[in-house]
């Protein structure tokens, strides 16, 4: 038995030390916690957990930086294209400016040109300017030419009345040449120029028949008498007399500056039928019965030539810029016979030219006559005498 509890004792002390040499051993493997740890020390249980979270932290960081890095590429890339917008709006500023300045120095010369042009237009002189003399001589020439062919064939026959011309529908008789109370004068010289002057009156004066093309004159004169039936007299006008000749000379100008343009375009009286149109048509009819046989063609020529110089004075006078018309019924222009018109009737033989303005087109205001009617008393026959007549052939 003691054998037996000394090999148990054996056993026990045995199996006791082999305890504390595997305890020993796992006691030096596995070192006892430090106390007294220092300051940012890792524990030794935590060094696989710390080194995970810091792989983890490592991979969020390089992911955020690479994001960042992005962004500021992007950021830098906006940046440039704001600088770029930024540079592009301020050169359009500063050429919406420009053109703003350029728009507004437009602006400032057409105003300018407007104004100036409007001067000229106010101020315009026609290019076709004659003299007062030049005129006069003119009509002298043309007083002459029917005071020739009134005496030639008008001159020494016996008392009766001017003829009555032959009347189609529609058309005017000698009354409606002549003013009536001339319808029981005598034939006589001074009553045939009256009659050919009223007859130039009525079918070539301010007619514009110098035109070749009869179209042409047609619609000057329809137009300009439009024009002229606006204006008026100087009672008549809103604005008293000065708009009244601003009105004029506005007309008087167009008139001129459209009769210059016409003369130089269409100015050629040939292919036009002045014989149908004014002797034939108005003069031959009266006067043939007075014309002695084997004169007809001389008494045509003078006729003509009459017409002729009838139509050159006109178109001088429509181009001229100057108001310058006919007047046949002012006394107080007249000159001529000594009689009063209480021993007859006061017959003007040839009218009276006046003008209003200057040539230049100014001044209408002011009124002057270029030539003084020629203003005779003729006898009038008694209504109830018989009278001894020339036999007509």
């Amino acid at each position: 038995m003691a054998s037996t509890n000394s090999k148990a004792s054996t056993n026990s002390k045995a199996s006791t030390n082999s305890k504390a040499s595997t305890n020993s051993e796992a006691s030096t493997n596995s070192k006892a916690p430090d106390a007294n740890p220092r300051p940012g020390a890792v524990k030794d249980d935590e060094v696989d957990t710390g080194g995970s979270a810091k792989g983890k932290q490592g991979a969020a960081v390089g992911k955020n930086e690479a994001t960042v890095q992005c962004s500021e590429e992007a950021f830098e890339q906006m940046h440039q294209t704001i600088a770029s917008l930024q540079r592009q709006l301020d050169t359009e500023t500063k050429l919406r400016i420009k053109a703003q300045d350029d728009c507004e120095t437009a602006k400032g010369l057409w105003k300018q040109v407007a104004q100036d042009l409007g001067k000229m237009r106010s101020e315009a002189k026609p290019s076709h300017v004659v003299t007062d003399d030049y005129l006069k001589q003119l009509v002298a020439a043309l007083r002459y030419d029917i005071q020739h062919f009134a005496g030639s064939y008008f001159e020494g026959w016996p008392p009766q009345r001017w003829p009555q011309s032959p009347r189609e529908e529609g058309e005017p008789t000698v009354n409606d040449v002549l003013p009536k109370k001339y319808e029981n004068c005598p034939v006589s010289p001074v009553l045939a120029q009256s009659f050919i002057w009223h007859v130039l009156e009525k079918q070539v004066f301010e007619r514009y028949q110098w035109p070749a093309q009869n179209s042409v004159g047609q619609g000057l004169h329809d137009i300009s008498n439009h024009l002229r039936s606006n204006i008026g007299s100087v009672d008549e006008t809103e604005g008293g007399p000065s708009k009244y000749y601003e009105n004029l000379k506005k007309f008087h100008t167009w008139r001129a500056t459209t009769a210059n343009m016409v003369s130089k375009a269409d100015s050629s009286l040939e292919g036009r039928d002045i014989r149908y149109l004014v002797i034939e048509k108005y003069i031959d009819p009266i006067v043939r019965p007075f014309i002695p046989e084997g004169e007809d063609e001389q008494s045509y020529i003078l006729l003509r030539n009459i017409v002729q110089k009838a139509l050159v004075l006109d178109q001088e006078i429509s181009r001229q810029a100057a108001w310058v018309r006919w007047v046949f019924e002012d006394p107080g222009t007249a000159k001529g016979g000594s009689p009063t018109e209480q021993d007859g009737v006061r017959v003007i033989a040839a009218p009276a030219l006046l003008k209003n303005g200057k040539s230049s087109g100014d001044q209408y205001e002011e009124q002057m006559e270029l030539m003084p009617a020629e203003a005779y008393v003729v006898q009038e026959i008694p209504l109830l005498e018989t009278h001894k007549k020339k036999t007509w052939r």
